[in-house]
């Protein structure tokens, strides 16, 4: 948490939204789609960091925040009323400022010249394919329907303001943890469908057991030898 507060304090990120909000559906309540397009300025940031946010592709997932550090005199206020010396001491949110959090899943990545980035859909061949342009980089994003609309609901009821106008900090993870959503979604829809996997199988797809007792020189019931019971002429 110390690093999300120094991105918004060093202003590393240039963050700007649009949404585009699609009508609910037959019998739903919340829209059927929520999409956001956020551009993030690339130009501040390390060689190796611009090159992290160049490597996102379709379906990573992304966390949009709203960020408020609170400042020396209310820091102080804070440490007087719960009675602690150390901003250590005080609770997380209190302590960092973050006031909103949500999730989004990115739909596609474009370049400063609105080119398609990381595309492997099939819209951009491979031998057109090329380096990214400028510095600007545009994440349209995929957002909770759901969510929005309790997060439109609370702002409607003035009991909340309105978060997606005060997102100011964009984070990511590193590529080889940024699997998980798509990790669970896989085992979700395989425990809800009626999929007949092989016994051998089971424990390797649930991620316990021996792997090695998957190899067919484990299984039971091998044969050693194999008759095809065929004849050539002498």
């Amino acid at each position: 948490l110390a690093w999300i507060i120094a991105m918004v304090l060093n202003n590393i990120l240039t963050i700007s939204m649009c949404m585009q909000v699609s009508a609910p559906r037959v019998g739903e309540k919340h829209p059927a789609s929520v999409l956001a397009e956020v551009v993030v300025d690339t130009r501040g940031m390390r060689g190796d960091v611009a090159s992290g946010w160049d490597e996102l592709r379709q379906h990573d997932v992304l966390f949009l925040m709203a960020v408020n550090p609170p400042n020396e005199d209310d820091m102080q206020d804070a440490l007087t009323a719960a009675g602690v010396k150390s901003g250590k001491d005080l609770p997380l949110l209190q302590r960092t400022g973050l006031f909103a959090v949500r999730g989004a899943e990115i739909v596609e990545v474009r370049d400063e010249a609105g080119e398609l980035m990381n595309d492997f859909t099939g819209r951009v061949r491979l031998d057109e394919r090329k380096a990214p342009q400028g510095f600007l980089r545009t994440y349209l994003l995929s957002l909770d329907p759901a969510q929005y609309q309790l997060d439109v609901n609370a702002t409607s009821a003035e009991t909340s303001p309105d978060i997606y106008t005060i997102f100011n900090l964009l984070m990511r993870r590193e590529s080889k943890e940024n699997n998980f959503k798509a990790v669970l979604e896989s085992i979700r829809d395989s425990l809800n469908e009626q999929l007949v996997i092989p016994e051998w199988l089971v424990d390797i797809f649930l991620g316990y057991g021996d792997a090695g007792a998957a190899h067919y020189t484990q299984m039971p019931g091998l044969l050693r030898t194999v008759d095809f019971k065929v004849t050539m002429p002498i």
